[in-house]
């Protein structure tokens, strides 16, 4: 699979069965990382973290998660992800699917 990265955020597209309109991510994000902060101006975003823990600041909200936690993240909300002292690996799943040539994510300089 491809590697894409994003910052510190590096992720590989899952191929997922063909009737759905989804993109599947499998994302990872080393110890003491983050993303810049995003907003997806139409598409929605559920993350669900297979390993390690991070922080999630999900519309000016703090957010703890780890192994087995989930987040659903509607367009037009910012958020953000950082990790301490430990990597995570986590599963996307975003609808539309994304089109990395137009990507509709906009990143939020603080």
């Amino acid at each position: 699979l491809a590697v894409r990265r994003f910052g510190e955020l590096e992720m590989r597209v899952v191929d997922a069965p063909h009737p759905y309109n989804l993109t599947f991510l499998h994302e990872s994000l080393p110890s003491h990382g983050a993303t810049p902060y995003i907003i997806h101006s139409h598409t929605i975003e559920l993350v669900y973290v297979t390993k390690g823990k991070m922080i999630g600041r999900i519309d000016g909200r703090k957010m703890d998660l780890c192994e087995g936690d989930y987040l659903f993240i509607p367009s037009g909300v910012e958020h953000r992800f950082e990790t301490a002292g430990s990597s995570v690996e986590a599963i996307s799943i975003f609808s539309p699917p994304m089109d990395f040539d137009k990507p509709d994510a906009r990143i939020i300089f603080k």
